[in-house]
């Protein structure tokens, strides 16, 4: 006897037999019955319904008696009828002792690992549809999860959802929607698909199945038997397990031959006969699809297990072209086109081969618990990557990185055979048969080096000898002498992938200047490469790119302004503020229109021509010289390129109103520093001075380090940008840091990291400053006081020179040490609770890395492109150099004027 809901009428004790099978798998069955004999005589009955034989299946028999009969409780009430008899059998077969408590504990675990779930890695098929169908299905039982990433995960569905069609469904064509029916529940008719059927399936696949007969008006035997089938023969194989595909025997066998033929075995090592069967198989599949399979007969076609079977049966010596599946691949139509990304292929391949090479461990693995099958993968990944051009240079390291893993493999033999669940459906699954395959195949696989093809020996960019040199550069740096010297010369291999995309980016919105050697270039793609690689954070290369561009950009916005901006005249700038700070606020504005530009006193300097620098000489455009006409157009195309970069339009509006505000910040300090520039120069220096003092600055050196200098640097409006780019994986709408204590913390970091980066820029250019009449920091007065010591003939200029150098260099490590207390001070405050507060860790670990990397190399090589000041501005400080720069820069003058 057990309580069981009766409707409107309560809790009735309802009697019942039950007759567990102890056979596996067995269908549970509702037997009903009336009378108060029957339920006497019922017992009896039930033991050859649990047994069953080999003509008949075993049940689990409920035998319930119903309310008002037999040993069940009585209802008094009016309006019970049949159709609560029949609502009470079904909660009884639903209801378990200990139900509520299981319910329970699967609300906490649930709920634990939304709010640890990051949506953005998820890689199951169709997870988009399906679990925010499963959510609102679970709402309409009064349970609503609330979680980091469900903003994301909804949009996710909204976008997936955005051009469906039930109509699609009710046509001809098969379609992949098949697959996953049930998060289609409410938003398709089922009574319309019957046809859509594949031996009693959809799409073979258990659960879209299930969706029709739960959500048809009619019951449908067929698709009954092929559910039974696929919990008696699929991989659970009665245990309770379910597929998420079944059949799946053209993917299993084209994986299982093809690997073990391309790992070396031979038709007769692997039974000449069943082979032969399998290539039967097969080529009957080929003619039956007209040269495309899919993972079962029957399904819609694949290009990758197209491409299995094509390679399988071309190894069985049966030469099987791919022409259908080459013209399905760029048929206009096909919704495989997002496989056309054939420039991305190099990249991802070394990609893939640096991560396989980086998360081994040191035992010789690739996962914790040491299982085979992961290390088998990885040896495999190896294996078919060692050859590719650009990875010769690490022969030696995939080779031993080899060895190890088949030494590992080979002690873990005995845990083969159990399935681990790495494959990925829609669930993730393990196959004992795949597993077992790739653990022979990677133990047995030769370590051959293909002959590539002069197409792909092209693609090389950049020599093995270049990318030694410039991994021996990294290396010397400090905090990367310790890191093993593959590590930086892989990153440094991947990182040059990226170089010519990044030179072609190069001129889309600045011109080349003159002289340019844009070897900051050849750095950028390697610094953000090594330190991802290096760190281990390991983020998608997609962030990496977009900073790479906006890091180039940086260099390009400080070479401008140099070359350029710096030309113009006093009238110009004052013009040029103006429109900065109207463009950064309204990006939209029309420059074209004269209204649009501010006016300035005409009183004003007037303008230089721009001759020299390729600017056109000066004619009135809206009231503005054409040089300023110019330099607007560029400004305002670098200014909206940022701000409508369209990996940041999900940020939050206050993320883009920073990213706007920084970059009126970073514009207009260079102006400053042109105007501190223009001031410097001006000045009568000491002819005892090596390092010329600047006089009546505006503010002292903190103050300007702090300011004009911090904010020259670029690195609150990288960083302001990489903050909007995170959004792209992050929930719509919201701060990246969203509250008030880490936006504070995210400034203070921010702050130190640009003083740090200044101080190591300056350190770096002091000889190129000098030359061009740039201030920098060791030409303040601090810098030549007190302690530090002023030039005599007792305490020569070099000696002062040295000292002014040390001191600004402390200035940086005390920064460097401030950037590494606010760091860990933020990380400890972000935590870890969330799968977003980690990532957001580690993309403060990348970015913070990079600038650092950037300061040690500013030590290292002055990266900065040389500005080439108008002649009259050489001339002028001829007069106030030492001699011997005086002859070099002499010398220099020359050349310049001659070119």
């Amino acid at each position: 006897m057990t309580s069981i809901p009766v409707g409107e009428f309560g809790q009735r004790g309802v009697h019942f037999v039950l007759q567990q099978s102890p056979v596996k798998p067995a269908i549970p069955l509702l037997f009903c019955h009336g009378c108060e004999l029957a339920a006497r005589l019922v017992p009896k009955s039930l033991d050859l319904l649990a047994v069953g034989d080999e003509h008949a299946p075993a049940f689990h028999v409920v035998a319930p008696s119903f309310p008002n009969f037999g040993f069940s409780e009585a209802v008094k009430e009016r309006g019970f009828g049949l159709d609560l008899a029949a609502e009470v059998c079904h909660n009884l077969m639903v209801t378990h002792p200990d139900l509520p408590a299981r319910i329970s504990k699967a609300i906490i675990y649930l709920e634990k690992k939304l709010q640890q779930w990051d949506v953005g890695a998820s890689v199951h098929v169709d997870f988009e549809i399906l679990v925010p169908k499963l959510l609102s299905m679970l709402e309409q039982e009064q349970l609503i999860f609330q979680f980091p990433q469900k903003q994301i995960l909804m949009r996710l569905n909204a976008d997936k959802l955005r051009h469906f069609d039930p109509s699609t469904v009710y046509g001809s064509q098969k379609h992949t929607l098949l697959r996953s029916l049930e998060g289609f529940i409410g938003k398709v008719d089922f009574d319309q698909i019957q046809h859509q059927k594949t031996n009693g399936s959809f799409m073979y696949s258990p659960s879209s199945t299930a969706a029709y007969l739960m959500s048809s008006s009619a019951w449908d035997d067929e698709s009954e038997m092929y559910i039974r089938n696929a919990i008696m023969h699929g991989r659970g194989h009665g245990n309770g397990g379910v597929p998420s595909v079944f059949p799946s025997n053209t993917f299993e066998v084209t994986q299982v031959v093809s690997t073990l033929l391309q790992a070396g075995y031979t038709e007769e090592s692997l039974d000449h006969r069943n082979v032969k069967d399998i290539a039967l198989y097969l080529v009957g599949n080929f003619r039956a699809q007209e040269g495309l399979l899919g993972f079962a007969p029957s399904v819609l076609a694949a290009i990758d297990d197209t491409a299995r079977a094509v390679i399988t049966l071309d190894r069985l010596g049966r030469p099987t072209s791919p022409e259908k599946m080459l013209c399905f691949l760029d048929a206009e139509r096909s919704h495989l086109r997002t496989y056309h990304v054939q420039d991305q292929i190099i990249p991802v391949l070394i990609q893939v081969l640096n991560r396989t090479l980086l998360t081994q461990h040191v035992t010789g693995g690739w996962s914790v618990n040491n299982i085979p099958e992961v290390n088998a993968y990885s040896i495999l990944t190896l294996l078919a990557l060692q050859g590719l051009p650009q990875a010769r240079p690490l022969t030696f390291k995939i080779q031993s990185a080899i060895q190890a893993g088949r030494q590992v493999l080979a002690q873990a033999e005995r845990q083969r055979g159990k399935p681990q669940y790495l494959w990925i459906e829609k669930v993730t699954y393990g196959s004992s048969i795949l597993g077992e395959t790739y653990c022979l195949a990677a133990r047995n696989a030769p370590c051959l080096h293909n002959a590539w093809s002069d197409k792909v020996e092209k693609t090389v960019t950049t020599t093995a000898t270049d990318a030694i040199s410039l991994s021996e550069f990294f290396h010397r740096i400090p905090d990367y002498s310790d890191i093993p010297e593959w590590k930086i010369l892989a990153s440094v291999i991947e990182g040059s992938l990226y170089l010519q995309k990044l030179k072609v980016s190069r001129y889309e919105i600045f011109p080349r200047q003159q002289s340019s050697e844009d070897k900051y270039l050849n750095y950028i793609p390697c610094v953000w490469i090594i330190v991802n690689n290096c760190t281990g954070v390991l983020l998608d290369s997609t962030l990496v790119w977009d900073m790479m561009v906006i890091l180039m950009l940086d260099f390009l916005v400080d070479e401008y302004m140099e070359s350029v901006v710096a030309q113009l005249g006093e009238r110009d700038i004052v013009s040029l503020q103006q429109i900065i700070r109207a463009l950064c606020r309204n990006p939209d504005i029309d420059l074209s229109r004269e209204s649009a530009l501010p006016h300035t006193d005409s009183q004003l300097t007037t303008p230089s021509s721009g001759l020299e620098y390729g600017l056109s000489p000066s004619q009135p455009r809206n009231g503005y010289s054409e040089p300023l006409a110019a330099v607007s157009d560029v400004i305002s195309t670098y200014v909206r390129a940022m701000v409508r970069y369209p990996r940041i339009q999900n940020a939050s509006l206050a993320d883009r109103c920073s990213l706007k505000a920084e970059l009126e910040i970073f514009l207009l300090s260079h102006i400053d520093q042109i105007q501190d520039n223009h001031h410097f120069r001006g000045q009568d220096s000491c002819s005892l001075d090596v390092v010329k003092r600047s006089q009546n600055p505006r503010t002292n050196h903190y103050g300007w380090s702090h300011t004009t200098a911090a904010n020259h640097t670029s690195c609150a409006v990288s960083l302001a940008f990489y903050t909007c780019r995170l959004s792209w994986n992050s929930s719509s709408g919201g701060d990246v840091f969203y509250t008030s204590h880490s936006k504070y913390m995210v400034g203070d970091l921010c702050s130190h990291l640009a003083v740090m980066t200044r101080l190591y820029n300056d350190y770096a250019s002091i000889a190129r400053d000098h030359a061009e009449s740039n201030l920098n920091s060791i030409n303040f007065p601090e810098f030549h006081s007190g302690q530090e010591g002023d030039a005599t003939e007792a305490n020569p200029p070099a000696t002062g020179e040295i000292r002014a150098r040390n001191t600004l260099l402390g200035h940086a490590q005390y920064e460097r040490n401030c950037v590494e207390t606010s760091f860990q001070t933020l990380v400890e405050t972000l935590g870890k609770t969330t799968a977003s507060a980690v990532k957001l860790q580690d993309a403060l670990t990348l970015f913070v890395g990079v600038m650092n990397l950037f300061a040690d190399m500013y030590v290292a090589k002055d990266l900065t492109n040389r500005a080439y000041p108008r002649l009259s501005d050489r001339m002028f400080n001829l007069f106030h150099l030492p001699c011997v720069e005086l002859w070099e820069l002499y010398n220099g003058v020359i050349a310049f004027n001659n070119t």
